[in-house]
């Protein structure tokens, strides 16, 4: 390996600060201790290691006293790999269902990594002849654990959706965009930690440097997801309060509104009386309460006057749709009525006005319902006119 020591060392210094520096951010960073936030407060503890495992990594290629080897690169980049990958699926799992997070798991996945990690230093200082067969046994369980670590993750992903979708009248896909997104990202560093150590030094050091402005933006996101994510849990945990905490004077009001429960589904629809709920949308879509976000399903249809499955049932039967489609046509019609107005107007801007959370989800939303984009929906009223 004939490339200069120098390089080595710069790509190493800027890493390492970079990692370091993010980990005592991370350590830094204030979650309000609040039971309902306990599992961001792990998911903060599980990144800051993350970044102090690899800072120290990269300590360990700056004070060698000798120029790089291959062996030792792979070696210490496959294990550092692997606690990262652990610790990063920690957290992923963690953010979206904390509670299925044991110690078990996470001890019988620590021993594995503990265990190739073991095998590779074997194969460095007593097997050199055959490390490389070492280097790539140990590769291929790396990847193993990736691949499982996806597997939990989207499985819980879901789960954690439809969960919250339940809870609230918000679709939830947007809201946990940042949680996929930054599973996608680091799993696919992931991936290329288990390859960057096999190829030129030089090659490896410009992948230190991308995956340091990788994880500072990691850090970023996180500190700007806390306050979006601590809203989501206040409004779930009031949900929950509601469901199993019903306010005294609502007793009777729910009373007249629900089923007996030994009525068939089909005949719900006729045993309730809707009027008063109609009269109460009407007014609530008259002072436009569809932008309006982070609704919980029951107290909002308790303040309509109804418990929750009359409300569910309402929709069901007049409109062959959940209110959560009912509303998002609403806000799409908004959107038109503002484009007819204001054709040039940010759609970043129409987004928030109309109560969408995001540009991406905005766009393909509008798409969805009228056919067109907003561009092509603004140029063709362009034409009528």
């Amino acid at each position: 390996m004939n490339e200069p020591l120098s390089l080595h060392l710069i790509a190493n210094c800027v890493a390492g600060f970079s990692f370091l520096t993010s980990a005592g951010f991370m350590a830094l960073v204030r979650v309000p201790f609040v039971p309902m936030l306990e599992h961001l407060r792990k998911c903060k503890r599980y990144m800051s290691l993350v970044f102090l495992v690899v800072g120290l990594s990269c300590g360990k290629n700056i004070f060698l006293p000798t120029a790089p080897q291959d062996e030792i690169i792979v070696t210490s980049t496959l294990i550092s790999a692997g606690i990262q990958a652990l610790l990063f699926a920690c957290t992923g799992v963690t953010f979206v269902n904390p509670s299925w997070m044991k110690r078990k798991w996470v001890c019988g996945r620590t021993v594995v990594v503990l265990a190739y990690a073991l095998f590779l230093i074997y194969g460095l200082l007593m097997q050199r002849s055959a490390f490389w067969t070492f280097a790539t046994i140990a590769s291929l369980v790396y990847f193993a654990l990736i691949a499982e670590y996806q597997f939990i993750f989207y499985r819980e992903y879901n789960r954690c959706v439809k969960q919250t979708d339940d809870v609230t009248d918000e679709y939830s896909e947007s809201r946990y965009a940042w949680i996929k997104h930054f599973f996608m990202t680091v799993s696919a560093l992931g991936v290329t930690a288990g390859i960057a150590p096999f190829l030129p030094v030089t090659v490896y050091d410009i992948w230190m440097i991308v995956a340091a402005c990788v994880y500072v933006y990691v850090v970023i996101s996180f500190v700007n997801y806390c306050g979006s994510t601590s809203l989501l849990v206040n409004k779930v945990f009031e949900a929950e309060s509601l469901v199993t905490h019903e306010p005294a004077d609502n007793e009777s009001k729910q009373e007249t509104n629900t089923v007996h429960p030994e009525a068939p589904k089909t005949e719900v629809a006729e045993i309730m009386d809707f009027g008063n709920l109609e009269t109460a949308l009407e007014y609530w879509v008259a002072k436009r309460g569809f932008v309006k976000n982070d609704l919980v399903s029951t107290s909002f249809a308790q303040s309509l006057g109804v418990n929750l499955a009359t409300f569910r049932a309402y929709f069901s039967q007049k409109y062959k749709m959940d209110f959560r489609q009912w509303r998002t046509k609403l806000r799409i019609d908004y959107a038109c009525e503002i484009l007819r107005d204001n054709p040039d107007l940010s759609y970043d801007i129409i987004a928030e006005m109309v109560g969408i959370g995001d540009r991406s989800n905005f766009l393909r939303t509008f798409k969805k319902i009228t056919g067109k984009t907003p561009r092509e929906y603004a140029q063709s009223t362009d034409t009528e006119d």
